[in-house]
């Protein structure tokens, strides 16, 4: 504890616990866009494509009504493309985190 009284103690200090801050933000900015990417109708293939969501119905006017974004999955769910490389993406990038900080402990 004593080496921490000293500059460069109390430099290299203030730098760890500066970089545990930003990585822990980054880790939680992480957590909550792979939560995004969890199912839920507006990430299906299916949603709000011309018949194909079977949840879809038409509206007394003839226009076609369908789940909310946010909506439960169905049984039909199937994930987009784009959904699940952007997960696996966000799931690199907290590992490589993660390792970056056990090199650093």
């Amino acid at each position: 504890m004593a080496d921490i009284m000293t500059g460069a103690g109390f430099t290299r200090f203030v730098d760890a616990l500066c970089d545990h801050s930003i990585r822990t933000s980054k880790l939680r900015q992480l957590a909550k866009d792979i939560a995004g990417c969890e199912p839920r109708c507006g990430n299906c293939y299916h949603w709000m494509k011309s018949g194909s969501c079977p949840r879809e119905t038409r509206t007394p006017q003839g226009r076609r009504s369908g789940p909310n974004n946010h909506g439960y999955p169905c049984s039909k769910f199937e994930i987009e493309d784009h959904i699940a490389e952007r997960k696996a993406d966000l799931l690199r990038q907290v590992e490589a985190l993660r390792k970056e900080a056990e090199g650093r402990s």
